[in-house]
């Protein structure tokens, strides 16, 4: 059994006192690219986003085809992220597989869903296929991922709309509680359907073990109570600013759990097989994809005018302190974690560097020229090129 209780106490207790111990001086230990290095990887990123301009919203059986051969090559080429050398030719034909799978059940579930919003529902995907190879699991596209991942882009993208009402809100939120605690409520419109459709999928997977079905919906209610209170973020006009510390729980705890979750259906929910270590893993890896986030949406953010611990930094002297802290926290948690299979260890790791890189190169004009030219040579792409490529996301 896993309690509120006991995921604050190592959000709070354990992960964010480790945060604070992290320095605030430049990691030096980030990998360096060569400039042949850097221009081959600006050649094949190039290349790899002309191809995803021209790839058709539907493509039809053949086309998948003509993809996967595109695809295929690219990888025979690229040395960015390493894939061939880190995944198997099974493994990355296992991941493959139940993407696709994903993807067309996403589409089928909901074909006027935008590839925005297909998109945030596959990152989490991609999120639980790593946890499911870091457990030592087969790749798979339950019931229970699908209704897990898509209630981001359907909870998220409608808590967070500023025009939407706060009774809308309520009652909204209301339907995702009571349907959780096991009450037979009528959705009020299409949206809420299949919001609750997406509740049943995980619900209705562990029908016939209670116990599971009640932790499940259990940490889902959690999940929408963390949900509820980031809201806090959006500022209001005339509320005070919330301070870094409390924005810092808020992150670690909603982040963390979102993860935890992942961890939790990767799993299958078998309680009594998680270790401390796992859950503890697992609770800081949430808390750097949700920093990642804020740093890859800083723009977005300070437009909205969302309180995050990057936009909350008045001088760029005090959001780069933050982002080399997060190196130094997401170096930290890597080498700290044994996973059950370590094949993906290193290529986590050496990715979520990447995804840093990339989200401060990207949004640049947010860091001293002189941070930049420390960062320059960490880059895998030459700082220019980062101008035309599309925003991370």
């Amino acid at each position: 059994m896993t309690t509120k209780e006991q995921l604050c106490s190592i959000c709070f207790e354990q992960i964010i006192p480790k945060w604070n111990s992290m320095p605030e001086t430049f990691p030096e230990f980030l990998p360096i690219f060569s400039e042949e290095e850097k221009r081959s990887n600006g050649e094949l990123v190039s290349e790899a986003c002309g191809e995803l301009k021209g790839m058709p919203k539907n493509p039809s059986g053949q086309q998948k085809e003509e993809i996967k051969k595109k695809m295929r090559a690219l990888l025979e080429k690229e040395n960015l992220l390493q894939i061939k050398e880190h995944i198997s030719e099974a493994l990355l034909g296992e991941f493959e597989e139940s993407a696709e799978c994903f993807a067309e059940r996403v589409r089928t579930f909901d074909e006027t869903l935008s590839n925005e919003s297909v998109w945030q529902a596959m990152r989490n995907y991609l999120i639980y296929a790593i946890i499911v190879n870091l457990q030592g699991q087969k790749q798979n596209c339950r019931d229970t991922i699908l209704g897990y991942s898509l209630l981001y882009p359907y909870t998220d993208n409608y808590l967070d709309q500023p025009h939407r009402k706060k009774v809308d809100k309520r009652v909204y939120n209301d339907l995702i509680r009571r349907t959780l605690l096991g009450e037979d409520v009528f959705p009020q419109n299409g949206y809420e359907k299949k919001t609750k459709q997406l509740l049943r999928l995980v619900l209705d997977h562990y029908a016939s073990d209670r116990r599971k079905q009640s932790q499940a919906a259990d940490l889902l209610l959690l999940m929408l109570e963390a949900q509820k209170n980031s809201l806090r973020q959006i500022h209001r006009f005339g509320a005070k600013a919330l301070p870094a510390s409390e924005i810092l729980k808020i992150s670690a705890y909603k982040g963390g759990l979102s993860v935890f979750l992942d961890y939790l259906f990767s799993i299958d929910f078998d309680l009594p097989s998680v270790t401390e270590e796992e859950r503890s893993f697992y609770l800081c890896f949430g808390l750097i994809l949700q920093l990642a986030d804020d740093l890859q949406d800083v723009e977005e953010d300070k437009k909205r005018r969302t309180w995050t611990l990057i936009t909350a930094c008045r001088r760029k002297s005090q959001r780069e302190a933050v982002v080399n802290r997060l190196f130094h926290f997401t170096q930290t948690c890597m080498t700290e974690f044994s996973p059950k299979n370590p094949e993906l260890h290193t290529f986590i790791s050496r990715n979520c560097q990447l995804m840093l890189l990339a989200a401060v190169a990207q949004n640049r004009k947010r860091f001293s020229k002189a941070y930049l030219e420390k960062i320059e040579p960490h880059l895998p792409v030459p700082l220019r090129q980062f101008k035309t490529l599309p925003q991370t996301v």
